[in-house]
Formats: structure tokens, C-alpha cells, sequence
């Protein structure tokens, strides 16, 4: 069964600035819902690992 669903589950790579804007907006939605769900206050840019 997972086999056959993989396919559909859009699941995609992203890397570098595109990662990290995609992210940080995915946990704005979470800290915006509930600020627990992402440890009370909004990470920094420390979060983030950017090869150079």
C-alpha cells in the first residue's frame, strides 16, 4: 500500500534560501496556531543550515 501511495504524497526536496523561506513560513502557520507546538517562541536563523 505505501508503495502505491508514495508516488502521490508530493514530496519534495528543498535546499538552501528556498528551504529556508519555505520553513520559516510553515513555522509561523504552527507558532501562530499554538506557540507551544514550536517551544514557545519563534527559532532563529541559527536554526538553519546553509552550506556555502
Amino acid at each position: 500500500m505505501a508503495k502505491a501511495a508514495i508516488p502521490q504524497c508530493n514530496i519534495v526536496f528543498e535546499s538552501g534560501e528556498s528551504m529556508k523561506a519555505l520553513s520559516a513560513g510553515f513555522i509561523e502557520v504552527l507558532y501562530n496556531a499554538n506557540p507551544q507546538s514550536v517551544g514557545g517562541t519563534l527559532p532563529g536563523d541559527d536554526l538553519y543550515y546553509i552550506a556555502q
